[in-house]
């Protein structure tokens, strides 16, 4: 951390910038709060980027692949996952401040009020319990601390990313029995969706719109019908709410293992221009657009400034091409 301050000071990171320039960036956010990213480390952010890069957005990268546009040098496009309530009344009212566009990505049947997203039920399960211990597979997690139940977390996700949705369910509610916690129908205000109103105000400000699926599954543990119409009926639903086409896909919680050449194909048979992961790294002209890298939870600014500028890349490239010769 101190080594990173140092370079961030001297200007260091300016190489980076430099010698990456024909790259560019693609930023993942999600939550916006003071629990979460605050509002003055996002309008920090926005700051830096509005000096030091030229900021675009998907639309503009769909006309790129069309031949339409060049791509400006040092770009960077900034993309927002799920579509929560805190985009629209933190983070909105920075990018519109600043006039910066952004792209969120919207889970559909969350938007609709129709489900909750499944690590919220974990997360307003830990939150709400009065129990003070819960045994999952064999294992004992103390919850008297929010160390305890950060483990239990930890432990979850991991679970329930590597199984299909029903089987996820089933493991949600198991636990959410044992938490003894009873779960509203719509989600509580801390984990609130957008409002097809808000979105459709914030498309006159720069904001635009890609799809995320309906209802968050991995797309690579679900039946090749299934992913098709969590894919093509999610562009539907958007297009269909605000008359506009929708061009960019981006794959739940996007892993190398995520998603596949099979999935890939369904998003560009569903006729979008390009699909996001969240696999680290920036991007250029030779990658491959329908698995796009992004750059994602910055543990402060001087991470994000170390990210942006392109010197994690450089060091990685570098690091690659030691342990070759190694």
């Amino acid at each position: 951390m101190i080594m990173l301050y140092l370079l961030k000071t001297s200007g260091f990171f300016n190489l980076g910038s430099m010698l990456c320039k024909k790259k560019f960036r693609i930023l993942a956010y999600h939550r916006f709060g003071s629990i979460n990213l605050s509002a003055h480390s996002l309008e920090r952010e926005v700051r830096y980027l509005r000096k030091h890069f030229s900021i675009i957005n998907l639309e503009d990268y769909a006309d790129f692949l069309k031949g339409k546009r060049e791509l400006l040098p040092n770009s960077v496009i900034l993309t927002v996952d799920d579509g929560y309530q805190d985009f629209y009344t933190t983070a909105f009212q920075i990018l519109k401040k600043y006039e910066i566009p952004a792209t969120v990505f919207l889970t559909t049947d969350f938007i609709d009020g129709r489900i909750w997203l499944w690590h919220d039920l974990l997360n307003f399960g830990l939150a709400n319990t009065s129990v003070e211990a819960i045994s999952l597979n064999g294992r004992s997690f103390e919850l008297n601390d929010n160390s305890g139940k950060s483990r239990v977390k930890v432990y979850l996700d991991r679970i329930c990313t590597e199984v299909t949705p029903a089987k996820r369910d089933i493991i949600i509610n198991q636990v959410l029995e044992k938490l003894r916690v009873s779960v509203p129908e719509r989600p509580a205000s801390e984990y609130a969706p957008l409002t097809w109103s808000q979105i459709s105000e914030m498309s006159q400000f720069g904001v635009s719109y890609g799809a995320h699926t309906c209802t968050h599954p991995v797309l690579s543990k679900i039946a090749p019908d299934e992913a098709i119409r969590e894919i093509r009926e999610s562009k539907h639903r958007i297009e269909d709410m605000l008359q506009k086409e929708v061009v960019a896909f981006c794959y739940p919680n996007g892993k190398e293992n995520d998603f596949n050449e099979d999935t890939k194909r369904m998003v560009k048979d569903c006729g979008f221009a390009c699909a996001l992961s969240m696999i680290y790294g920036m991007n250029d002209s030779r990658t491959d657009r329908f698995a796009l890298r992004r750059m994602a939870d910055r543990e402060s600014f001087v991470h994000f400034v170390h990210d942006v500028s392109g010197f994690g890349e450089l060091r990685r490239s570098l690091r690659r091409i030691r342990m070759r010769y190694i």
